[in-house]
């Protein structure tokens, strides 16, 4: 699960400096950081799943360095980009919660058949999320 912060939001839906790029690759790095805020991939790996020229991306990645989104570190051919902690945290669940779900497309070919359903949520504490949370934000000494 993703959690983005409200500030970094603001922040990044006001800042007119980034370009559309910008944005889409930061929004993938958000997308599949691990649990540290990390990701360690190639820009051909990135400028690939975004359908990007590298060096667009290559432009893109310095800008967000430079401008305090992330952080980037060599390690051989690889590259590890770190979100900025401020922006976004993900943890671990132990089960995703869909409370709308589509009907199966093929039990109508017909596209208007395709509408949200129902389904019932547990009403079970999620205590992993809850004491991922409690450890970054403690409640006080």
């Amino acid at each position: 699960m993703l959690f983005v912060f409200s500030d970094f939001l603001e922040a990044f839906a006001k800042d007119k400096n980034l370009t559309l790029t910008d944005r889409r690759v930061l929004c993938y790095l958000l997308a599949t950081m691990d649990l540290q805020n990390l990701l360690q991939t190639t820009q051909k790996e990135i400028a690939h799943q975004l359908e990007i020229p590298r060096p667009n991306l290559s432009t893109s990645l310095i800008r967000l360095a430079e401008w305090g989104y992330i952080q980037i570190q060599k390690e051989g051919n690889l590259n590890i980009y770190q979100i900025n902690q401020n922006s976004a945290l993900k943890c671990r669940t132990e089960k995703k919660n869909t409370p709308f779900l589509l009907k199966d497309s093929q039990d109508s070919q017909d596209s208007q058949s395709l509408k949200p359903t129902k389904q019932p949520i547990e009403k079970k504490k999620d205590t992993s999320i809850t004491s991922a949370f409690n450890k970054i934000f403690p409640k006080g000494p």
